[in-house]
This record gives C-alpha cells, structure tokens and sequence, in this order.
C-alpha cells in the first residue's frame, strides 16, 4: 500500500511539474525569449496545417512532458541511493536508473536540436526555392 500511495504522489507530483512547465514561457516578454523555444508557430493563421507545423508541435509537447519525467527519474535514483544505507544491490540499481535517464534526457534533448535544424534546412530550402 505504501508503494501505491508513493507511486500515486510521484504521479501527481509529475502532472503538477509538467502543467507548471507549460506554461512557464506564457508570462516572459516576448522579446526576451529565445528563438528556438517549443510551440514557436508563427504561422499565418489562413494557412493549412503542414509538415512543420505538425513536427513542432509534436517536438515541443515532448519536450515539455518527457524532460519533467527524466527530472524526477534522475531525484528518485539519488533517493533510491541515499535511502539504500549501504546496500550494494540497492546503490548499483540506482546508479544505473541516474545513468540511463541522464542518456534518456540528452537523447531527449539532441532529439529536440535534430527536429528543429531539419525545421530550420527545410524552411530555408523553401524560402530559397520560392
């Protein structure tokens, strides 16, 4: 029972860090925000919903939910280690949940930087061709 309950804290815990994300950028003037933030559309509001479009959105809501979740992977594994007191097994299995999440949230992040230069190459191809 106390598993579940943790786990359920955990889960709720996840759900409030990734709402608080979302909407982190809304407040900031727009002028000081960078160029290459998730959910940049600025798109013609008459124009249909294409490729790109799609890729943004899609990158930048993983962004949002996946980076959060490798976070809180990453503090329970310190957790799991400091809570260990000790034990071999419990201190090897949390270095190897820090380890493979600090991968999961580089491959995480590389992934974002691979979508938004094909974004960028195929925009430019196109304002080259027109």
């Amino acid at each position: 029972m106390k598993k579940l309950s943790l786990k359920i804290g955990l889960a709720l815990l996840f759900l409030a860090i990734c709402g608080l994300t979302a909407y982190a950028a809304a407040p900031i003037d727009p002028s000081f925000r960078p160029s290459n933030i998730p959910f940049d559309l600025n798109y013609d509001a008459k124009a249909e919903l294409n490729a790109i479009t799609v890729l943004n959105i899609i990158s930048g809501a993983l962004l949002y939910f996946a980076s959060p979740a490798a976070i809180l992977v990453i503090v329970y594994s310190g957790f799991q280690m400091i809570i260990a007191q000790g034990e071999s097994d419990k201190i090897e299995e949390g270095k190897k949940n820090l380890q493979w999440s600090i991968i999961a949230l580089l491959v995480m992040i590389l992934s974002y930087t691979i979508v938004r230069i094909v974004i960028d190459i195929t925009l430019r191809a196109g304002e080259a061709a027109a």
